[in-house]
C-alpha cells in the first residue's frame, strides 16, 4: 500500500472521532507536508525525520515549527557512522563542558 493520502483519511478519521489523540507522519518532507497542510483539514502533530549533529535538516524544522508540526528526530546518533562518538570537534565541546559525547549530541 503506497496510498499515503487514503491512510492519513482514515488517520484523521480516528482523531475526529476521539479514537486517537495524535497522528504524525515519518520521514515526511518539506513537499509532501505542504500536500497535506493545502489539502487536508487534518495537519500532522509530529513527524519522524532523520536529524542528527550531521544531518540537521534546519530549515525543515523551521517550517514544522512554523506550522505547529513537532520534529522527532530518528537516528540521533548518525547510526553510529561516520566515527561520530570520536569526532574531535564535538569531544573538544563535551571536554569543555564536561560532558560526554552522546550528551552533546543529544543536546
Amino acid at each position: 500500500m503506497n496510498d499515503v493520502f487514503s491512510a492519513w483519511r482514515a488517520l484523521s478519521e480516528l482523531l475526529q472521532d476521539g479514537t486517537v489523540r495524535a497522528i504524525g507522519a515519518s520521514n515526511f518532507s518539506r513537499a509532501r507536508l505542504e500536500d497535506f497542510i493545502s489539502f487536508s483539514e487534518v495537519v500532522p502533530q509530529v513527524n519522524q525525520v532523520e536529524i542528527n549533529v550531521l544531518h540537521q535538516q534546519i530549515e525543515d524544522v523551521e517550517y514544522m515549527a512554523e506550522h505547529g508540526i513537532a520534529a522527532q528526530a530518528w537516528a540521533p546518533f548518525a547510526h553510529g557512522r561516520n566515527d561520530i562518538f570520536r569526532n574531535k570537534r564535538l569531544q573538544q565541546i563535551a571536554d569543555a563542558h564536561g560532558k560526554s559525547v552522546p550528551q552533546v549530541i543529544e543536546r
